[in-house]
């Protein structure tokens, strides 16, 4: 950001000097014929949950396909833009600010151009821009039913309108981000705590890099544990190593793809994280004894 929110004197919770106060722009239930969202950037968070059909999105130049029930977080000044790939979407979608701004009240959740100098001032601050590890864009909330029932209802009393049912979708709001900063908001414990919500924030971290390399030292050094530490708490933790893991969630994204989409084996290798195309063909042979060619064969008879 250009220029530092406005501090006040209450006694409340900081974050990198800023103050967090979840606040809730909009809520709605989300069902489209034929949805298509154009390139954009927000000065808010956004929460969209997919309750059914399929969706490509593409979110600072990585695409990933969202398949039903998952649950993503759009952070502010992002650039993002998704499709549908089914005749009908439907979801629930919510705005909300996550930092205090005396402003909030009188601006709009979507900008037509967050490029304008002038919205500056008004863009929240990105989770992943304040240090430590990063949130992911696919959540994977510890307690899923609890979250999903709490987003549920607030879509539920903002859509009523009254006072009350405000205050009730505001409260779900703010439930839900304590229930993140609970599990992802971790920085603040030591490195060797042992705490499990490393672990289950590094799979979900490396559910949404699943394209890119990721090298073992790297996952370490993301949660300030040695090569060695890591490897053993993960295993003991998890029950396999860190790349049985990382081959698994591949092997898994790629029978999605074959099943619901019809990409050439060859971009499947690379939205997966595979080397090529013949990288992709033997390992899936190996771990799921046939080929890539008859697995989708077999996925898309399957009801």
């Amino acid at each position: 950001m250009s220029f530092p929110f406005p501090t006040t004197n209450r006694n409340t919770n900081l974050w990198n000097g800023y103050e967090i106060d979840p606040f809730l722009r909009f809520a709605e239930p989300l069902v489209r014929s034929s949805l298509q969202i154009k390139p954009r950037k927000l000065m808010d968070y956004w929460l969209f949950w997919l309750q059914e059909g399929s969706v490509r999105l593409t979110y600072e130049e990585t695409t990933i396909m969202l398949k039903q029930v998952d649950l993503i977080l759009v952070q502010p000044n992002t650039v993002h833009h998704m499709e549908a790939q089914t005749p009908v979407v439907r979801g629930l979608s919510a705005h909300f600010d996550l930092f205090f701004h005396p402003d909030r009240d009188t601006i709009h959740p979507i900008m037509p151009d967050m490029l304008d100098p002038r919205f500056v001032p008004y863009i929240q601050p990105k989770w992943n821009d304040m240090g430590g590890p990063p949130l992911p864009l696919v959540l994977a909330p510890h307690d899923a039913p609890r979250f999903l029932a709490a987003f549920t209802e607030a879509v539920e009393q903002w859509e009523n309108k009254s006072v009350i049912s405000q205050l009730r979708a505001a409260m779900r709001i703010t439930e839900m981000v304590a229930m993140l900063w609970e599990q992802y908001g971790f920085a603040a414990h030591p490195a060797d705590s042992g705490r499990d919500d490393r672990l289950q924030w590094m799979l979900s971290y490396i559910h949404y890099h699943l394209d890119q390399p990721l090298e073992v030292h790297e996952l370490a050094r993301l949660l300030n544990l040695s090569p060695s530490r890591f490897f053993y708490l993960f295993k003991t933790r998890l029950g396999c190593s860190p790349h049985q893991m990382i081959l698994r969630l591949r092997l898994e994204r790629a029978e999605e793809l074959l099943r619901m989409t019809d990409l050439p084996l060859g971009k499947i290798a690379e939205h997966c994280g595979f080397a090529n195309e013949h990288h992709f063909s033997k390992l899936y042979k190996r771990k799921r004894g046939t080929t890539p060619g008859a697995a989708r064969k077999a996925l898309k008879l399957q009801p």
